[in-house]
C-alpha cells in the first residue's frame, strides 16, 4: 500500500475522533516510520517524537490499513501500555479507530491478567496489553500447558509496540535495568518491535543498542517536526512548598483563576493525601464564592475505585468537546495518556522526564498559550523520589530553564535534558542496592531464548521477573456486603460491578508492612480477608471470603501474589457525594 493510502487513513481517524475541521499535520517522521516497518529487516524500531504528534497513529495504521484489506504482513498487532488505566484507553481507542476505517469486524481484544469472564492469553487481530501481561505470558508464568506455546507462537509473528516504557522507571531503575534484556529476548526469537516515547532516557536506549546484532538491525527515528500545538509562554519556578493553606490561593490569584482566566487548570502533586487536600481546599474556596461559580473540580489519582477512574476519564473527554471551565486535581497518572489541553499547569517538583509530560498537558492546542508553574520545595517530593534524581533534575532544570519550555515541542531539547539527568552514574547508584536482584533475573531472561523447549523457571525469579515492587488488589463493597462476606456469605454480583469497584495500590517488596486498609476488626481478631471467585452464568461472579490471621507466619508471602483482599470500607473517604478513595492505606 502506498504512503498516500495511510496518511488517507490517519485524517479519517483523527477526524472522526475529533472534529471535522480539526487541523492535522503529515509529520515527517510518519513516512520515516512507514518506511521503516516496511523493511522487515529492522526489527527494531525506536521513535522519537514529542507528545501530540500521533505516534500511536504512525504505528497502528500500516497494520489496521492493511488488515481492513485482508492482507497484511504480521499476524497481529499487540501494543503495550505501563498501566491498566492506559491500556483500557488504547483499546477504546483502537475500537474507534477501526470503527473510522469500517473494519468494527477485527477483534480487539484486552489483556491485563486481571478476573475476567474469558482470557484472551494475548490473541485478537489487535491485543492491548500491559508490560507485565506482556513479559508473564512471553515466560510462560501465567498458566501451564498451550498457553505457553500459543501465545510465544503469536508474539514471534505480530508488531509489538512498547509504548510509554519510561513510566516503568522505579526508585531503583530496576525495571528499566532489566527491560533491555526483555527485549532482547523477543527480538533473538525473530520478533519486530517499536519502542516510543516523548521521554526515552538516553541511557535506557544506550543498554538498548549496546550489542552490535540489535544495533545492526535498528532502526532509530528522532523527529525534527514541531507539534502542531500552542506555546508554553512561561515555566516559573518557586523556590518553596506548594502548601495547600498558605500560598494555594494567593498562586491561584496570581494566575487569574479566581477571575476565571487560566482555565482549564491542572494541579499536580506526587502524593495521594496531597492531592485530596488540594481537592477539598478547592471545594472550600468554590463554596465561599472565591472561584467562580461555575467552575467543575475533579480529583483523579490511582487509588480511586476503577469505575470512578473511568467516569472521570469519560467526563474529561465530554469537557474537552464542550470547551467547559474546570480544574482537574491530579496525581502522576496524569503524566501519558491524558489527551486534554490545558491553560495552566501547578506541579510539585519531579524527575525532569515527569515534568516534561506534566508540561505537556499544556497548550495542546495551535493558538494557545499556556502556564505552569512548579513549586520546587522538598516537601512534595520527599519519600516519593530518588533525591539524586530530584537534586540533578532540579539543577538541570534552573540552568536549562528555556529547554524544559521548548522539551514538550522539541524531542532534541527534551532529550538533552534526559541525558543531563539520567548519566550512568546516576544510573549505576540507584541500581546497586538490588543488583543481585538485577543479575539473577537477566541470567534467566538470557538463558530463556536458547531453552525455550526444555525451561525450567528459576526459583524465586516470577516474582521479581518485571519490576521489585507490589500492587495490592482489593475490592470495596458496601459495608452491609463486607458484613456479609466476614461472616460467612456469599455475593452473587456482575463481573463488571465487580471490576469497576476494584482499587490498588503499591507496596515495597522488601519491607512489607501490611496496610492497615486491607486489615478487617471482630471478636478481638485482626484479620486479612481473601476474596474467592467463581464464574457464574451470564456474566456474573460469585465472591466468597477466606479469613487469615495477622499474626499468621506466611501472611506477608500472600501479600506477594496474585489475590483480591477485601478491602476495609472505612479507609475508603467520601465527602458529600464526592469520593476521595482511599487516601492512606497504612
Amino acid at each position: 500500500m502506498s504512503w498516500d493510502s495511510y496518511w488517507t487513513a490517519v485524517e479519517t481517524i483523527v477526524k472522526s475522533r475529533r472534529k471535522s475541521d480539526v487541523k492535522i499535520k503529515k509529520y515527517a517522521f510518519f513516512e520515516e516510520t512507514w518506511e521503516a516497518l516496511s523493511e522487515h529487516t529492522n526489527k527494531l524500531i525506536i521513535l522519537k517524537a514529542p507528545t501530540g504528534c500521533g505516534k500511536t497513529e504512525a504505528v497502528t495504521v500500516p497494520f489496521l490499513s492493511k488488515l481492513s484489506q485482508l492482507e497484511c504482513d504480521w499476524s497481529s498487532l499487540v501494543y503495550v501500555m505501563p498501566t491498566r488505566s492506559l491500556a483500557y484507553a488504547v483499546r477504546e481507542r483502537m475500537a474507534f479507530s477501526l470503527s473510522s476505517l469500517n473494519s468494527s469486524w477485527v477483534t480487539v481484544t484486552l489483556d491485563h491478567g486481571e478476573l475476567t469472564s474469558l482470557k484472551p492469553y494475548l490473541e485478537g487481530d489487535v491485543a492491548i496489553t500491559t508490560y507485565d501481561t506482556l513479559l508473564y505470558t512471553f515466560y510462560g508464568f501465567r498458566t501451564m500447558g498451550h498457553h505457553i506455546l500459543l501465545p510465544l507462537g503469536k508474539l514471534l509473528s505480530s508488531l509489538i509496540v512498547l509504548d510509554e516504557a519510561q513510566l516503568l522507571q522505579d526508585s531503583s531503575w530496576y525495571t528499566l535495568s532489566l527491560l533491555p534484556s526483555h527485549i532482547h529476548s523477543l527480538l533473538r526469537l525473530n520478533a519486530q518491535i517499536v519502542v516510543m516515547s516523548a521521554t526515552l532516557p538516553p541511557v535506557f536506549e544506550e543498554e538498548l543498542l549496546s550489542k552490535r546484532k540489535y544495533k545492526k538491525h535498528a532502526k532509530i527515528i528522532e523527529s525534527d517536526d514541531k507539534p502542531l500545538r500552542g506555546q508554553i509562554e512561561h515555566v516559573c519556578l518557586e523556590e518553596e512548598n506548594f502548601d495547600v493553606e498558605r500560598n494555594l490561593l494567593n498562586t491561584l490569584d496570581e494566575l487569574g483563576i479566581l477571575n476565571g482566566h487560566g482555565l482549564p487548570l491542572l494541579i499536580v502533586v506526587n502524593k495521594v493525601s496531597k492531592a485530596v487536600d488540594v481537592y477539598k481546599k478547592l471545594k472550600e474556596l468554590l463554596k465561599k464564592g472565591d472561584l467562580p461559580e461555575n467552575t467543575d473540580l475533579m480529583l483523579l489519582h490511582s487509588r480511586l475505585r476503577r469505575g470512578i477512574r473511568k467516569k472521570i476519564e469519560q467526563l474529561l473527554e465530554r469537557k474537552e468537546k464542550r470547551k467547559e471551565p474546570f480544574i482537574l486535581v491530579a496525581t502522576q497518572v496524569v503524566e501519558a495518556g491524558l489527551d486534554y489541553d490545558f491553560s495552566t499547569l501547578i506541579t510539585e517538583l519531579a524527575p525532569v522526564d515527569s515534568l516534561i509530560q506534566r508540561i505537556g498537558r499544556v497548550a495542546r492546542v495551535t493558538g494557545k498559550k499556556g502556564t505552569a508553574v512548579i513549586f520546587v520545595g522538598e516537601e512534595g517530593w520527599t519519600n516519593v523520589y530518588p533525591e539524586q534524581v530530584i537534586s540533578k533534575s532540579l539543577t538541570v532544570i534552573e540552568e536549562n530553564q528555556a529547554l524544559l519550555n521548548e522539551a514538550p515541542l522539541d524531542i532534541k531539547a527534551s532529550s538533552e535534558l534526559l541525558k543531563e539527568v539520567y548519566t550512568k552514574d546516576i544510573v549505576k547508584l540507584l541500581a546497586n542496592p538490588v543488583a543481585s536482584e538485577i543479575q539473577k533475573t537477566k541470567a534467566f531472561i538470557q538463558e530463556f531464548p536458547d531453552k525455550i523447549l526444555a525451561f525450567r523457571h528459576g526459583n524465586g525469579i516470577r516474582s521479581i521477573l518485571v519490576r521489585l515492587g507490589i500492587e495490592l488488589k482489593c475490592w470495596m463493597a458496601t459495608e452491609e456486603d463486607t458484613n456479609k462476606l466476614l461472616n460467612g456469605g456469599s455475593l452473587q454480583i456482575p463481573l463488571s460491578t465487580f471490576n469497576d469497584n476494584i482499587v490498588t495500590f503499591s507496596l515495597q517488596r522488601f519491607s512489607l508492612e501490611i496496610p492497615k486498609a486491607i486489615v478487617h476488626h471482630k471478636d478481638d481478631r485482626t484479620f486479612l480477608a481473601l476474596l474467592r471467585t467463581i464464574h457464574e452464568e451470564n456474566g456474573t461472579i460469585r465472591l466468597s471470603c477466606h479469613l487469615i490471621d495477622t499474626c499468621n507466619q506466611g501472611v506477608r508471602n500472600i501479600l506477594d501474589g496474585e489475590q483480591f483482599f477485601l478491602l476495609n470500607p472505612t479507609y475508603y473517604e467520601k465527602m458529600d457525594e464526592d469520593e476521595l478513595g482511599v487516601v492512606k492505606p497504612w
